[in-house]
């Protein structure tokens, strides 16, 4: 929620403090705005998180499952990769590698609107 802005000219008479005070409101209010884009942002960047966390899994798994097919020397490995400890792994790799990804856009997004 935004608060309307008192507009310049109702300073007028206060020659010294006019700009420090609509500076100050205008402060104000874009820390607000952050504030509040950050809490409607949380629910976006968790979802993400878990959407971007099963992409990342599945492309590694699949990426090796692929490269097993094209060399069979990787065969091994691609089957290690489908086990359950394998797949853990992948969770893991996946899940930290969409933190950092919604990390950076979510502090992309902080930087822009607190400017």
């Amino acid at each position: 929620m935004m608060i309307s802005p008192v507009s310049r000219v109702s300073f007028k008479g206060i020659e010294i403090t006019s700009d420090k005070a609509m500076d100050a409101i205008e402060k104000t209010q874009n820390a607000l705005a952050t504030v509040s884009n950050l809490k409607d942002g949380a629910d976006v960047f968790t979802k993400n998180m878990k959407t971007d966390s099963e992409a990342y899994s599945d492309a590694v798994t699949s990426n090796l499952a692929k490269a097993a097919e094209d060399n069979k020397a990787l065969k091994p490995i691609a089957d290690a990769a489908n086990s359950k400890a394998g797949k853990k792994l992948a969770n893991i790799f996946g899940g930290f590698t969409a933190f950092c990804t919604n990390l950076a856009g979510a502090a992309t997004t902080v930087s822009t609107i607190s400017k």
